[in-house]
């Protein structure tokens, strides 16, 4: 017999890898609370059209950008302006390209992680934040 989980993932009875976790978005239209998949196998961070419509103002793209997806290409042509993040108590900033019928409400993706120096423990299903290297984010972002 042949088996992807490891004996650890078959006791806990989950697959490993799918991490979520909600985040909390305030733009310049409102707030609301969200439920995330974290996806540094996304290259980008996406939300669903109906929730970044409450949150902030909605951009169109000087140009359509295209992005490979699980179902074939998907054309985006929105974004939102940068919107406040706050993830794990900490307040942070970002903007996502702006989907509609998205399957999740959204995916943080790997530039959201890149730019915050944020891993993730896809066998743990956790997120890591270095304060360190958030301080000097943020501090650098100040100047």
């Amino acid at each position: 017999m042949v088996s992807s989980k490891s004996g650890k993932e078959a006791k806990k009875g989950k697959a490993m890898g799918l991490i979520y976790n909600d985040v909390s978005l305030k733009g310049d239209k409102g707030e609301g609370r969200f439920h995330a998949l974290w996806d540094n196998g996304s290259s980008e961070s996406f939300i669903r059209r109906d929730l970044a419509e409450g949150v902030g103002t909605i951009l169109g793209l000087s140009t359509p950008r295209e992005f490979e997806m699980g179902k074939g290409t998907l054309l985006v042509k929105e974004s939102t302006g940068i919107v406040d993040i706050e993830v794990e108590d900490y307040n942070l900033f970002w903007h996502f390209l702006v989907v509609p019928n998205l399957s999740e409400e959204l995916i943080i993706g790997a530039d959201f992680l890149q730019r915050w120096k944020i891993k993730l423990d896809p066998e743990n299903e956790k997120i890591i934040i270095d304060e360190k290297a958030l301080k000097l984010k943020l501090a650098s972002t100040l100047l």
